[in-house]
C-alpha cells in the first residue's frame, strides 16, 4: 500500500461478549468516509456502508492470531 494512504487509515474496535479474548476490527480510510459523508464514532457506523470497510476481521488477545471475516 501507498505510505499516503496508510497515513489516512482508522480502526474501529468492538469486544464480543461470548469470547473475553476476541475482538472485532473493521479498518478504513478517514479520507472516504469524510468524502460519503459517514461520520464513523464507533464499530456499528460502518454496519450501512461495507464498500467503505477495507479490511473486516478479528483479533485474538491471547493467542495474538488475527481472522478475516465478511461483511
Amino acid at each position: 500500500m501507498s505510505p499516503d494512504l496508510v497515513w489516512g487509515l482508522k480502526a474501529v474496535l468492538i469486544s464480543r461478549s461470548d469470547e473475553q479474548n476476541v475482538i472485532d476490527v473493521r479498518v478504513y480510510s478517514s479520507n472516504e468516509t469524510q468524502r460519503n459523508g459517514v461520520q464513523v464514532v464507533n464499530y456499528h457506523s460502518l454496519d450501512d456502508h461495507p464498500t467503505l470497510v477495507i479490511f473486516d476481521g478479528w483479533y485474538n488477545k491471547e493467542t495474538h492470531s488475527v481472522g478475516k471475516m465478511g461483511l
